[in-house]
């Protein structure tokens, strides 16, 4: 038998070689050369370590989802991959904050833009304005499940669509924000004719909805508000109904296999510069593959172009091997990032500084980046990227030394008075034991967890270690205050940092995201200092600042920023970025030897 094996090993025509002309051979080999060679040499398949619930922005704001509608859904302007800087999509220019001097918006802040003429979603509908406000009514309904985005976009007071102009409108603002371009811009838009087909949201005034009391009174007069609201959050709008402005279009999804996006032909944004608006493979195939040794095998055999990984060491152990040199390619971008250790500030056993201080001297962060990145990691001593301009790189790392927790422990007055192994204290007039308990999700979370059960137990500190979903962890014990550390990742936006969710004392309370409790009224005034700040340099001092409390209090214990470990088959060209995933798919093309083969 003659083994005829077409490009990247993916599709295969076995056929006898049989005495008869040579004429035939030639037309068999080229029967072999089908329109699904032509499909695997011009799409790209990219693997998914999990499955995303939903492909809807607003209501599944989980990174694996963002991986899928990226292509699909944009903003009006977003950061360039390369360069960074706050570039319009869109619209044909960012513009600029202006103040309102007369009307009924007098004495606010206001910006004006207009989307380019031809933008187009893909059944041919120009995308206009109306589009725009729409989207905004939808994610300020308190009913839809847009609760990450309400919060991104609560400063914005009113949105006016020009009445002679429907690619134009101007956004209001109550007061200056330092993200207030970021909040009016950057967030996907979706079709209104598509999203709501009834035009249920007309009903609504913009002051409808940032009412409270005016929206309630409207419910109960009017019941498609709600309507509209269950519909949107419903499955409909994030598995079958899946439309937006980019550059692909949701074609199918195999529940468990993969889900497939393909090239809009005649595209409006092709003739355009953004990064966000190419398209360079005729489709882009995500295949669902949970086991990292699978996708690795995958990745080997052909069968996928490009991945990430988690496994440190396998992606190491990969690119070191002179075997795959010529066949592979390996990004290492530093995304926007970090590991770090959630403290209960609350639990009267970490109140405590220097105890505080000693769990981060017997934390061996630069084992963890050994272990479980293969040395594809940069320590951090803050809650941001060391990318960002203001990282204050005045701070010293926490070095890993057991004698110095040792000593911070026993000047706090942990000492084991009965001689039992665990430390102890009195703390309100009651022995209490030096016992924590930790909460982890994912193999990278629960390791950690096992590294620090190991060198706390060298200062008599017992750390008990419990695993389950991450959600659940959030739930129960987050949310609640029950629990003394959480591992756990802060993904961040290129933007400059809002810190009020996190940080705020306001938001040290039980359904607030300050789940350490952590509570310092100069952090607070820096937070509201660097929201108000229109001076760069002055707000930069402000973050320099901020990070230095937040080293002196120890509130958490800071890891590291891992490197992106993405693999991706010389069959494309690319390349990687520090804004997430790390990479844009859509902007890789095929090298010209594939091309050209794929041509004949």
């Amino acid at each position: 038998m003659l083994n005829v094996v077409l490009p990247h090993g993916r599709n295969r025509c076995r056929f006898p070689v049989m005495p008869v002309f040579y004429f035939i051979l030639i037309s068999l080999i080229l029967s072999c050369k089908t329109d699904r060679q032509v499909e695997h040499t011009a799409e790209m398949h990219i693997r998914l370590a999990k499955e995303p619930e939903l492909l809807n922005p607003f209501t599944n704001t989980k990174p694996v989802a963002r991986e899928v509608y990226q292509y699909i859904f944009l903003p009006l302007a977003d950061f360039d991959p390369k360069t960074l800087e706050f570039s319009p999509i869109m619209i044909k220019s960012i513009p600029s904050m202006q103040e309102v001097t007369v009307g009924s918006h007098k004495g606010q802040k206001s910006l004006t833009f207009e989307i380019v003429d031809d933008a187009r979603w893909q059944d041919g509908r120009p995308i206009t304005a109306n589009d725009y406000l729409f989207t905004i009514k939808a994610i300020m309904n308190p009913q839809t499940d847009a609760a990450a985005h309400r919060s991104f976009v609560k400063n914005i007071h009113d949105v006016e669509v020009d009445p002679s102009n429907n690619k134009k409108a101007t956004v209001y603002f109550d007061k200056f924000h330092m993200l207030n371009k970021e909040i009016a811009l950057n967030f996907e838009i979706y079709p209104k004719h598509i999203y709501d087909p009834n035009s249920m949201m007309d009903k609504l005034n913009f002051s409808d909805i940032i009412d409270e009391k005016k929206f309630g009174k409207l419910l109960l007069k009017d019941s498609t508000i709600s309507a509209f609201a269950k519909e949107f959050n419903s499955t409909k709008y994030g598995r079958e109904v899946i439309a937006g402005s980019g550059p692909y279009s949701f074609k199918t999804w195999s529940t468990g296999q993969q889900i497939i996006l393909e090239k809009k032909q005649n595209y409006w944004g092709s003739k355009y510069s953004s990064p966000y608006l190419k398209a360079g493979a005729e489709k882009l195939i995500f295949d669902v593959i949970p086991d990292e040794t699978a996708a690795i095998a995958a990745l080997k055999g052909g069968d996928i172009d490009l991945m990430t990984t988690t496994n440190g060491t396998a992606f190491q152990q990969l690119k070191d091997d002179a075997a795959w040199k010529d066949k592979l390619n390996f990004f290492s971008p530093k995304l926007m990032k970090y590991y770090f250790l959630v403290l209960n500030n609350k639990d009267p056993k970490l109140q405590g500084l220097k105890t505080r201080r000693a769990l981060a001297h017997l934390t061996d962060v630069n084992r963890f980046i050994t272990t479980f990145e293969g040395g594809n990691a940069e320590r951090t001593v803050g809650p941001f990227n060391p990318a960002k301009r203001y990282y204050n790189r005045t701070l010293t790392p926490i070095e890993y030394n057991i004698d110095k927790a040792k000593a911070l422990l026993a000047e706090d007055g942990w000492k084991d008075s009965d001689n039992n192994g665990i430390l102890d204290k009195k703390i309100n007039g009651k022995k209490t034991e030096l016992k924590l308990d930790a909460y982890a999700s994912g193999e990278v979370g629960k390791n950690i967890c096992l590294l620090l059960q190991e060198s706390f137990k060298q200062c008599n500190i017992q750390l008990e270690v419990n695993q389950k979903e991450f959600k659940l962890i959030t739930s129960e014990n987050l949310e609640k205050g029950k629990f003394s550390i959480v591992p756990t990742v802060q993904t961040q936006e290129v933007v400059d940092d809002d810190l009020e969710l996190s940080y705020h004392s306001k938001n040290a309370v039980k359904g607030g995201r300050n789940y350490g409790g952590f509570k310092n009224p100069v952090i607070d005034e820096l937070i509201v200092k660097i929201q108000k700040e229109v001076n760069t340099t002055i707000r930069d001092e402000y973050y320099r600042q901020f990070q230095q409390i937040v080293y002196d209090q120890q509130p958490y214990i800071f890891l590291y920023v891992p490197h992106e470990k993405i693999i991706v088959s010389k069959r494309w060209k690319g390349e990687a970025s520090t804004k997430r995933p790390g990479y844009n798919a859509n902007a890789f093309n095929l090298v010209p030897e594939f091309a050209k083969s794929n041509a004949n």
